[in-house]
C-alpha cells in the first residue's frame, strides 16, 4: 500500500531539559500451543462453561462474541462404553487450544473394597478394610456391628457325599458343601457412585463365603451396585454433554 500521500507524523516532546530515546527488537508475539487436560467426567464441561459461558452472563441471558475460538471450530467426542468425554477446543487449525479428557470413574473408597472383581479377603481383612470406611455407611450402629462380627467370623463347612445321575443314566459322586457361618452375610452402603459427581445410591452387597483346607475365603458381590452403574453412567454422560451450548458433538461408541 503507498503511503507516500499520507506521511506518518511523530511528535516528539523533550521531557524536561533531556530527551530519552531507547531502541532495540520487541519480543515475539506469543503463539498459542495445543496442551491436553485430564480430569473427571465434569472437567471438560466445567472448562467450556467458565471459559465461554460465565454463569453470570448465562443468567443474564447475553453471551459474550469474543471468544478465543469459534464455536463451529471445536468438537465434543463422548463415549458410553468408555464412560469419557472429549473437548477440543480447537479443530479449525493448529493454533493453540486445549484438548480435556473427563472420565467418569468409580469414588475411590467404593472401588477399594473391590465389589464383583472376585476379589479374596480373609474375614479379618475385610473386617480392617470396612473400619477404614465408615463414611460409606448411613448407619453407624450397623457397621460396627458389621466390623465386629467379621472380626469374630467363625463359619462351619459340612460337605457331603452325594450320587446323581447324568442325562444317560449314568451315576457319578458329588461332593455338597454348605457353609453356615455366625451372622448374615450382607451389608448396605450409601455413597457416590463416582468421582466429581454428586449422586448419593444406596445399594445391597452381599458377603460370599467358602471354605478352603483350614481358612475361610469371603468376596463381595452386589447386582444392585451393577444395575446402578450401567444406569447412571449413561444419564451422566448425557447430562455433561448437554452442557455444551451449541457446539458440534459426535458419539465414538
Amino acid at each position: 500500500m503507498d503511503n507516500s500521500k499520507n506521511p506518518m507524523e511523530f511528535k516528539i516532546e523533550p521531557k524536561g531539559n533531556c530527551m530519552e530515546i531507547r531502541t532495540g527488537d520487541l519480543p515475539q508475539q506469543p503463539v498459542p500451543k495445543k496442551y491436553l487436560l485430564n480430569g473427571c467426567i465434569t472437567a471438560p464441561a466445567d472448562f467450556f462453561n467458565s471459559k465461554y459461558y460465565p454463569e453470570s452472563k448465562r443468567q443474564a441471558e447475553t453471551v459474550e462474541t469474543g471468544f478465543n475460538y469459534p464455536l463451529n471450530g471445536m468438537l465434543v467426542q463422548y463415549s458410553k462404553k468408555d464412560k469419557a468425554i472429549v473437548y477440543h477446543e480447537n479443530i479449525f487449525n493448529d493454533v493453540g487450544g486445549v484438548t480435556i479428557t473427563g472420565t467418569l470413574k468409580l469414588d475411590p473408597d467404593l472401588e477399594s473394597l473391590r465389589i464383583n472383581d472376585n476379589f479374596i479377603y480373609t474375614p479379618s481383612e475385610l473386617s480392617q478394610k470396612l473400619k477404614m470406611l465408615s463414611l460409606l455407611f448411613d448407619n453407624r450402629d450397623n457397621w460396627i456391628d458389621l466390623v465386629k462380627n467379621l472380626k469374630n467370623f467363625t463359619a462351619e463347612a459340612n460337605k457331603k457325599l452325594e450320587e446323581i445321575n447324568d442325562d444317560k443314566g449314568n451315576k457319578s459322586h458329588n461332593f455338597i458343601q454348605t457353609l453356615k457361618t455366625s451372622f448374615d452375610l450382607h451389608f448396605t452402603i450409601n455413597c457416590n457412585l463416582f468421582i466429581g459427581v454428586p449422586l448419593k445410591k444406596s445399594f445391597k452387597v452381599e458377603i460370599n463365603a467358602d471354605a478352603r483346607s483350614n481358612s475361610v475365603e469371603l468376596w463381595l458381590e452386589s447386582v444392585e451396585l451393577k444395575e446402578l452403574i450401567d444406569k447412571e453412567v449413561e444419564y451422566v454422560i448425557m447430562e455433561e454433554v448437554k452442557r455444551f451450548v451449541d457446539t458440534p458433538t459426535v458419539q465414538t461408541s
